[in-house]
């Protein structure tokens, strides 16, 4: 678990349809604690997006180490999420951090629907995707009784919904953004960051940990 700052408190969630956040969240939790002066010295985020937001958890530890890192900016907070009780569960995360950011929620799948008003002005974009291996596809509908299921199942070689976000991340981040994505040993990582690269991005693993039967890796985009 994350040891750099506090984890933000998730004890409200509604476990029976939103991701418990577990190994998984803590690793990238880490990984932006590495990272956190490299986003900044590229200049300080106006944007932040977490895509799948789930908890909220690492939106708002996001939030918390950039208010550290300078308490005179602003970032504009954005959670995505298909399932409208992770969004209210985000947004009660952050707000019990005591985040003065200006906070966004936003219903939609994959953020396609975002193109138009926040192509290329994304400059953090987080992703803890649905990475684990099945045969069923879930990509098809998102009922309230699927809605945990969906935060989980990826598909295929757990890459269902992982090559279908690669587009949607190349069409919004900013010229100097940076997106983290969770991957687990299932989704083929050096498969995956040939694809990146074809999506015209630059791709490394920046942070892995091994969690029980998992193998799971944390990997960097930027254009």
């Amino acid at each position: 678990m994350n040891c750099g700052h506090p984890t933000p408190d998730y004890s409200h969630i509604d476990r029976d349809n939103i991701y418990d956040p577990a190994e998984d969240t803590f690793l990238l939790l880490d990984s932006l604690d590495d990272e956190i002066k490299s986003i900044c010295m590229r200049g300080f985020p106006l944007v932040a997006m977490e895509m799948g937001c789930g908890s909220g958890v690492p939106l708002a530890y996001l939030s918390n180490l950039l208010h550290r890192y300078d308490n005179n900016s602003q970032c504009l907070l954005i959670g995505v999420d298909i399932n409208p009780i992770a969004l209210s569960a985000t947004r009660i995360t952050i707000d019990k951090t005591l985040s003065l950011y200006p906070v966004e929620m936003i219903i939609d799948d994959l953020g396609i629907s975002l193109f138009q008003r926040l192509h290329g002005i994304v400059d953090v974009l987080l992703f803890n995707p649905p990475y684990v291996s099945s045969s069923n596809n879930i990509t098809a509908s998102y009922e309230s009784s699927r809605y945990l299921q969906a935060s989980w199942d990826g598909g295929v070689d757990g890459r269902e919904v992982i090559d279908r976000f690669l587009p949607v991340a190349r069409q919004l981040l900013s010229s100097n953004g940076i997106c983290y994505i969770v991957l687990e040993q299932c989704n083929r990582v050096t498969n995956f960051c040939i694809l990146c690269e074809q999506f015209g991005f630059k791709c490394c693993v920046i942070k892995e940990r091994k969690a029980g039967i998992e193998r799971l890796y944390v990997v960097k985009l930027t254009i």
